[in-house]
């Protein structure tokens, strides 16, 4: 009922560590090592771990401007980056979290950049699932 980030604040202590927080629907071998000090390297307050993921748009795209055609695009694939369930939040963040509310942990990471606390952004490179739809799941166990 808390939501992926309003648990946060049930923290009973301050931390002295940052706390990583994954969730719970993925299959990764992040390098948990690399992770941590990619973000106390950068100072960061929270760091996003992130993936590359292509779109495929299935369509020409039109690029137009005032009514005019500038350019086309055959069937075009843009590569973006997603979120990828894995996150670091510094002691001091975690003060940022309302409690007893229902709060994205995604709403942590704008709140951070609302009060213009730095934010990482830390691609995974290694293996990573996520298992949130029967089909994923069942391709993550080898069952297809």
């Amino acid at each position: 009922p808390l939501g992926t980030g309003g648990c946060l604040a049930l923290i009973p202590e301050p931390l002295d560590d940052p706390l990583i927080v994954v969730n719970g629907d993925l299959v990764t071998q992040c390098d948990v090592g690399q992770l941590l000090d990619f973000h106390a390297d950068g100072g960061f307050a929270a760091t996003l771990g992130v993936r590359p993921h292509a779109v495929e748009v299935p369509y020409g795209v039109v690029h137009a401007c005032d009514g005019r055609l500038v350019g086309l695009a055959e069937k075009p694939s843009y590569q973006i980056l997603i979120n990828a369930g894995v996150y670091v939040i510094s002691p001091d963040t975690i003060k940022l979290v309302p409690r007893n509310e229902e709060h994205p942990i995604t709403d942590l990471f704008e709140s951070c950049l609302q009060h213009g606390f730095p934010v990482g952004v830390f691609t995974l490179e290694q293996e990573w699932v996520d298992v949130g739809r029967h089909e994923d799941l069942r391709r993550a166990r080898g069952d297809q």
